[in-house]
This record gives C-alpha cells, sequence and structure tokens, in this order.
C-alpha cells in the first residue's frame, strides 16, 4: 500500500504535512511521510487511508476479506497494519480516500506551473482511482478534474438592514472545545450611543446531514437559541456536513459599557472533545467526535451622533465552502457613492489556518470590489484603500492554536451602488464564510 506522487504537495493539506518533490506516503513509516529531499515529518491522519501502488491497482485488484481491503502481496509484504481495517477504526473507505486524493489534487492545481501538465496528471489520477473502484461493491465516490477545480459564486441579499448605523465584532476559536470568551471591543461610549442588534454567529461540523433549525447556546449564563443560517459540505475534516447558526442576544449586552468580555457554552454530548488538542494532532481527528466546533463571533450593531450610513449583514450562505475561487457578490439597495464612498468590511469565517498547526504557510488572498485588501502581494490587481499582507482565513481568533476561526474587518472603497463583490482565492485550504458585514459612510 504504497503511493508515491512527483507534485508539489501543499504542506498544510488536512491529512498530509510532507514538503515537496517525490513525497512517498507509506505504512511502513509509522505515521509519518518521506519526502524526496529526505526529510521525515509526523502526518496528521493516521495511516489507515492508503492507495495501493499504481501497478498492482491495475494486475490485482484489492480484495475484501473480514472487512478489510487488501491483496496478497500488499499483506506478504506490508503486514496487517499497511491495510484500511474498517471494523477497528469504523472509517469509510470512500471518504477516506477521498481526502487524500482532494489533497494530492489541490496541491497539484495549487503549485503546477504547467496546466496542461496538471490536467494529465489528474486525470490520470482519476483513471486509476476509477480501476480501484471498480468491479467492487464500494459506491464510487464521482472523482474529477471538475470536482476540483470549480469556481464559486453565490449572490447574497441582505439579512439585516440598518440605516445611520455602525459595527464591531470578535470571535473566539472553539476547536476541541465547548466554551469560549468573546472580548468585544471599540463601541464608542456617549450619551448618544444605542445598541440596535447583537448577533452572535458560530459554525461546526458533525456527522448529520441535517440538524435541527434550533440550536441552545448559553450566553453569559443565558440560555439563548440559534437559528440555522446554512448547512455547507464540511471543510475536510471527514464529518457528514457543516451548519452555521446565529443567536439574538441583544438584551444581554449591557447598553451602558458593552465593551465586556462575553461567555459562550455551546451544547455538547458524550462523545463531544473537549481536550483542547491541537486539532491536526492525529489524536484529536480519529476517531471522530460528535462534533468539530469551529468558533463564534458576536456582531453588535450600534448607533450614536457619528453614524450615518447604511449597514446591511449577510449570513444566507448555504453552500458557500470553497477550496479554490470564490465570489460572493453582496446585493445592496442602490446608494449614492457620492456621499458613501468606503465601508467597514467584516468576514466572519470558519476553518482559517495560518498553516499546519505551527508550520506558517498561510496564502489565502482577498479582493473588495476588484482591489486586493488582504493576502501575499498580487502585483497584477489594484491594492485596495487598506491592504494587509496577512491573509483574512489565518485562523487568528484562535491563534497560536487551535485557529479555525477568523474574524477580520477592512476599510474599503465602494465601487458600484447595487452589488459589492468578494473574492477569494485559496490554494487548497477548504473554507467557510459565516457572515459579512458591509457598514458604509
Amino acid at each position: 500500500m504504497l503511493l508515491t506522487a512527483t507534485v508539489v504537495v501543499k504542506p498544510f493539506s488536512r491529512v498530509s504535512n510532507f514538503l515537496r518533490l517525490n513525497a512517498v506516503f507509506d505504512p511502513d513509516l509509522g505515521n509519518g511521510i518521506s519526502a524526496g529531499n529526505g526529510l521525515t515529518i509526523v502526518s496528521s491522519f493516521e495511516c489507515q487511508c492508503c492507495f495501493v501502488s499504481e501497478k498492482e491497482v491495475i494486475s490485482k485488484k484489492p480484495k475484501k476479506q473480514n472487512g478489510i481491503w487488501h491483496t496478497k502481496e500488499e499483506i506478504e509484504k506490508y503486514g496487517r497494519k499497511g491495510v484500511i481495517e474498517m471494523k477497528k477504526h469504523q472509517i469509510n473507505y470512500v471518504s477516506c480516500l477521498k481526502i487524500v486524493f482532494i489533497a494530492f489534487s489541490l496541491a497539484v492545481f495549487a503549485f503546477s506551473a504547467n496546466a496542461q501538465d496538471v490536467d494529465d496528471t489528474l486525470e490520470k489520477r482519476i483513471e486509476i482511482l476509477n480501476e480501484i473502484y471498480k468491479d467492487t461493491d464500494i459506491e464510487t465516490p464521482g472523482f474529477s478534474v471538475d470536482s476540483v477545480s470549480d469556481i464559486l459564486e453565490i449572490k447574497i441579499e441582505p439579512s439585516y438592514k440598518f440605516e445611520k448605523a455602525s459595527h464591531v465584532a470578535n470571535g473566539a476559536a472553539i476547536r476541541n472545545r465547548t466554551a469560549a470568551t468573546i472580548h468585544l471591543r471599540g463601541i464608542p461610549l456617549s450619551n448618544t450611543t444605542e445598541i440596535l442588534t447583537a448577533l452572535l454567529y458560530l459554525n461546526f461540523s458533525d456527522n448529520n446531514a441535517s440538524v435541527d433549525t434550533c440550536y441552545p447556546i448559553l450566553f453569559n449564563a443565558n440560555l439563548v437559541k440559534a437559528t440555522k443560517t446554512a448547512d455547507n459540505p464540511d471543510p475536510c475534516w471527514a464529518m457528514a456536513m457543516n451548519h452555521s447558526y446565529v443567536a439574538q442576544v441583544t438584551q444581554y449586552v449591557d447598553i451602558k459599557n458593552p465593551n465586556q468580555d462575553y461567555r459562550v457554552v455551546l451544547p455538547f454530548a458524550c462523545g463531544t472533545s473537549t481536550s483542547g488538542e491541537n486539532p491536526w494532532g492525529s489524536a484529536s481527528i480519529l476517531p471522530n467526535p460528535d462534533a468539530k466546533i469551529e468558533g463564534a463571533t458576536l456582531v453588535v450593531v450600534y448607533r450614536n451622533e457619528n453614524t450615518d450610513g447604511p449597514l446591511y449583514i449577510y449570513d444566507k450562505l448555504n453552500n458557500s465552502m470553497f477550496h479554490s475561487t470564490a465570489f460572493f457578490y453582496l446585493i445592496h439597495p442602490p446608494i449614492s457613492t457620492t456621499p458613501y464612498k468606503y465601508a467597514l468590511f467584516t468576514m466572519v469565517g470558519a476553518d482559517g489556518q495560518r498553516g499546519y498547526s505551527h508550520y506558517d504557510f498561510t496564502s489565502e488572498r482577498t479582493y473588495f470590489d476588484q482591489r486586493q485588501i488582504a493576502g501575499p502581494r498580487d502585483p497584477a490587481t489594484p491594492m485596495g484603500l487598506n491592504y494587509t499582507s496577512d491573509s483574512d482565513w489565518n485562523g487568528s481568533d484562535g491563534w497560536p492554536l487551535n485557529q479555525l476561526w477568523d474574524t477580520h474587518t477592512h476599510y474599503v472603497q465602494i465601487e458600484k451602488p447595487d452589488v459589492s463583490e468578494v473574492k477569494y482565492i485559496s490554494g487548497g485550504d477548504c473554507l467557510v464564510p459565516v457572515a459579512f458585514i458591509l457598514d458604509m459612510f
């Protein structure tokens, strides 16, 4: 059960942590990856998900005996640890194989300099995978080049609209925990300041394709009921689905002193992980807990004598998970760009990371109305009103660990009166937008 691939592998993939050149995935290395440069690095994914070699695929199809997929030669050469033991680990073979395949495919797309070579490599890999599944009782995962390279485009109407308002937002990462403290800051304290609304956003992945529309939360020890805003594919953590929720918490924000620390406690069950472990450590990945919680963000909208522009909140983001290029078109009532040339733009997102654990490789780019505002500099695109070379998907709400949650606010320039375009380019990381706020002035 050996896979050798001469590709440049994305180093912060969910299932791999190898560097570049000839990457070899070999069960005999235990839980490690040997790169062609002689380095051996511990993998984040326990070695239960492995490919058979290309030669074995064509001549010796895997057989299923006692719940184990293997060939006779594999057992003799690698021993039982080199095969997938479905009963022992309760892992779906198709899901495992699909995750590993996507990691390799996205690495090829992200780093190869020759597009034709990329297509040829993927087509060959897909052909091999289809050969593996041929004449077996495993349902095909439907691999295709298109499934890896799709560009996401979504138009979104605002869920909330306010006049003469502004906002602040802050969040906390909650992976492998069920509680966190959100440090809300930035609301001006004046006699005219009033709180218009306070919204708590949260996101998690679980093993349910559909979950309840109501979700109970403790917000500063008060029971609140969150309602579902979106369902998404799981962002590459081998779970069934991903879900976003929002709770109305206005009555629990102190009007006289709103800039406080707010405690959030999310539901848990006997199988919920509260270990606080590194999300990329093998122990926190297998077996899967009941849910993998991403994080929570508190958004507070206020009004005073200095707020004069419209404010829009967008959170109906069904099927918004992306791993390559994504466009989000924020629709708003036509406005005059003469008085409102600028805005505060806030994004809330799940599953961002600055690399792999403590390895820093984040590379996502953010564009607002075709101007770059975040990420490694793109010389072909004009810079925005403000620009940072850091990524909006760096998991900074949970630095240094456990990452996986982002709340970022930028000053941006409004270019169009009725729609604002948000564009993201991901280098292969799976990301889930949870909410956008557009606060014009």
